[in-house]
């Protein structure tokens, strides 16, 4: 069984980068489900005519992924 502490970081870190790939899109309204270890994302198109549904899902490996990028990208900034 995984320590409780453990699960928490690792939801928390998914959810910052969940968070940061939104920001990029321009989506600031959503709802989002976690199923096992993905995460479900329903929102509305942030582009003109605002209509439609974009569905975004972030698989555990996804969200470890776009971690790094975004550490990368910090540390080639000079920021740590």
């Amino acid at each position: 069984m995984e320590n409780p502490m453990a699960t928490r970081r690792r939801e928390s870190r998914a959810l910052r980068t969940i968070g940061q790939a939104l920001k990029r899109r321009g989506i600031d309204l959503f709802e989002r489900r976690c199923l096992r270890k993905e995460y479900y994302l329903q929102c509305g198109d942030p582009n003109p005519p605002y209509v439609g549904y974009l569905k975004i899902t972030f698989s555990d490996t996804e969200i470890t992924m776009h971690m790094y990028q975004e550490r990368s990208a910090r540390m080639q900034q000079g920021r740590h």
